[in-house]
């Protein structure tokens, strides 16, 4: 059976924010998640992009039916979420139409704010989170390389991004709607992550009085608060910064409550007569209580929707040129996709032919001195190249969508072979 390539996720376009808070998998957590799932021996490769938005799995595997069914167990056990909660919301995308989507995400047309930038480093922190976690394979580090040079690319060659908004300026705009005049206002932000910084930035713009940052790393919150000259607040004093705000917003990646309803009920009624609660974070991480405390008005991801839908739409031209774009950026993935099986039994009988190579210089080498040594790895080296040359060319020659070609490599591997690291060339598996 040939491997291939697969989506396994949740996002703003199938699932309530609500659920997706649920589902929502805090970093600390995604490393386990990931080597729980490549344990699935249908599943050779994995990565795990986690935003506020979505929580999808790409994978490289031989069964997309099986690597969704444990995706849905895995997510199941670490969300106390059943099965049948997950599944009318699952999004299971194979081959092209995976590799479509995530370059979709990297190029900004999948987010909910359309154009945002955050998305091309959230998909680089998912490349780097799988490969500290040995799940990323050379099929999943080169698709994520090539969906971010994309993200790159559409916005230099496009408006896709320009004077976009992003989640922190709709959430200062809706926040405007509730507070009509924000001079004199005070704000406080938890959260000192990319989020905190333009949310910080977006209530600047909006002419706020001043702003209060919080964070469980005071030395994070002491340094942003000097570069955007707002005022560091120690985490256990927020229920105090809580009762001079009239804005609470939160943007952080802890899985519980931060604001509970009892902290804000500790606050005592804004002074003002309304105090503006904004969460911006997956998981949630303001008690939806807070929101039927009197004078309080909770702001969620969900209310960003109409002002979503409004951006989307004044992009529309925009989102049809990056729609070309990556039409023309799939076209060369699939052709590169098509040769991979055969790459990776050339690489895995050159990496067979290497070993062999510098086993028996380690074992003959020694009674050389060190000049000789050096002298016999170049020659070695150079052999074994000369070597394998021919049959490397007729390996590469083979075309993995035949029938005669699946066989040649499935006796390549069984010649050669084919497992490196425990892990199976992805090619057809007996």
């Amino acid at each position: 059976m040939q491997t291939t390539s697969a989506l396994i996720g949740f996002s703003h376009r199938k699932t309530s924010f609500e659920l997706l808070g649920r589902i929502a998998i805090s970093p600390p957590y995604l490393p386990g998640m990931l080597q729980a799932l490549r344990a699935d021996p249908a599943i050779e490769e994995v990565a795990g992009l986690a935003t506020c938005n979505r929580t999808e799995f790409f994978c490289l595997t031989r069964s997309p039916e099986q690597a969704r069914d444990t995706v849905l167990n895995r997510l199941s056990e670490l969300q106390c979420l059943t099965v049948p909660e997950l599944e009318p919301h699952c999004m299971t995308l194979e081959g092209s139409e995976a590799v479509r989507h995530l370059l979709a995400v990297a190029c900004g047309i999948d987010s909910l704010i359309v154009g945002e930038y955050e998305i091309l480093g959230q998909v680089r922190q998912a490349l780097e989170a799988a490969r500290k976690c040995g799940t990323a394979g050379p099929f999943l580090e080169t698709i994520f390389q090539r969906a971010l040079r994309t993200g790159r690319i559409v916005r230099e060659r496009t408006n896709i991004s320009r004077g976009n908004l992003s989640v922190a300026s709709a959430a200062a705009h809706l926040i405007g709607e509730r507070l009509p005049d924000l001079a004199g206002r005070r704000a406080l932000v938890i959260g000192s992550g990319e989020a905190g910084r333009q949310i910080v930035r977006s209530l600047a713009k909006s002419g706020i009085a001043s702003t209060m940052i919080a964070n469980r790393t005071p030395g994070r919150a002491t340094s942003l608060a000097g570069e955007l000259g707002c005022t560091p607040v120690p985490m256990e004093k927020i229920g105090e910064a809580i009762a001079s705000s009239d804005i609470v917003i939160c943007a952080t990646a802890a899985p519980h409550y931060v604001v509970t309803q009892q902290l804000a009920q500790e606050a005592g009624a804004p002074a003002g007569g309304v105090r503006v609660f904004a969460d911006l974070s997956a998981p949630p991480n303001i008690d939806p209580a807070v929101a039927r405390l009197p004078g309080s008005v909770l702001l969620t991801l969900g209310d960003l929707r109409g002002i979503a839908g409004q951006n989307e739409a004044q992009r529309h031209e925009e989102i049809q040129r990056v729609e070309r774009l990556i039409d023309e950026e799939l076209a060369g993935i699939e052709s590169w996709a098509r040769t991979f099986p055969v790459q990776e039994v050339v690489r895995d009988f050159r990496r067979t032919m290497e070993d062999v190579r510098r086993q028996h210089l380690r074992r003959h080498g020694r009674r050389f001195d060190k000049a000789t040594r050096e002298e016999m790895d170049r020659h070695t080296r150079s052999l074994v190249d000369a070597m394998l040359h021919e049959v490397t060319a007729r390996l590469s020659s083979l075309d993995p969508d035949t029938a005669e070609g699946r066989r040649a490599l499935r006796m390549a591997r069984e010649l050669f072979g084919g497992v490196t690291n425990g892990r199976h060339s992805p090619s057809e598996h007996e």
